[in-house]
């Protein structure tokens, strides 16, 4: 099977912090450079980055950049991450763990929507926009509407101003980035797209029953779905 571009980068991080290219408390090469010297797109460098941040190995610091934060033992790291990613993959490839994920974003997704719309500012609001006009733009991509689908969500997050919320998305960012993977996989673009410019709309325009109703009725409907058609290797 051939490697995604993100599991290229991915592979090329774990390497240099395994070997001591980069130590704890280093700053890794940036963004911009990793996707001139790796070949790759931005995103792909954002996502794979963004996968050993959930995994408390590397630390974004804005305006600084992306450092080494990793405290085990350096013998430790490639069986913490391998074991990591195999146990998430493992988890979503069984339709009980996926939709007690998906019963978990049914309340998680909520309450997220209700602080956006206190504390969210106008950076938020863009984001939100932009996120979605990029999945509408890739939504034949899998690999970047998956990408651009998850960023939405973390936007929300982001847009509570709170703290806990935002190191509780952080820390479950891979988790469900591969859930939206399995979830895109499954059902494909077009639900997702409509609910989501819906929740989009009702949230510009501070309407807090009907973003509501739609975030509820969105994932509803991915839980209804997955019911129907999921079926375990």
């Amino acid at each position: 099977m051939k490697q995604s571009h993100s599991d290229l980068v991915f592979n090329y991080i774990k390497k240099n912090i395994y070997t001591n290219k980069w130590k704890q408390g280093d700053q890794i090469t940036p963004e911009i450079q990793l996707s001139k010297e790796l070949n790759v797109g931005r995103n792909s460098v954002r996502e794979a980055i963004q996968k050993f941040v959930g995994l408390n190995i590397l630390k974004r610091t804005k305006g600084k950049g992306t450092f080494v934060c990793f405290f085990g033992k350096l013998t430790d790291i490639e069986e913490y991450i391998n074991n990591s990613f195999n146990d998430k993959q493992t988890f979503l490839s069984n339709k009980k763990n996926l939709l007690e994920t998906l019963e978990f974003r049914l309340s998680f997704d909520v309450e997220n929507v209700k602080n956006f719309l206190k504390n969210a500012d106008i950076q938020d609001y863009q984001d939100l926009e932009q996120y979605y006009q990029l999945m509408l733009e890739y939504q034949n991509d899998p690999e970047k509407f998956t990408f651009y689908d998850t960023k939405f969500h973390m936007t929300l997050a982001n847009g509570t101003k709170n703290n806990v919320i935002i190191k509780i998305a952080e820390f479950l960012s891979d988790l469900m980035l591969m859930h939206q993977k399995t979830i895109n996989k499954l059902l494909g673009p077009s639900g997702g797209i409509n609910e989501h410019k819906l929740i989009l709309d009702c949230i510009k325009n501070k309407d807090w029953d009907l973003s509501i109703y739609y975030t509820k009725l969105h994932i509803q409907r991915i839980i209804d779905e997955v019911k129907e058609k999921f079926i375990e290797n």
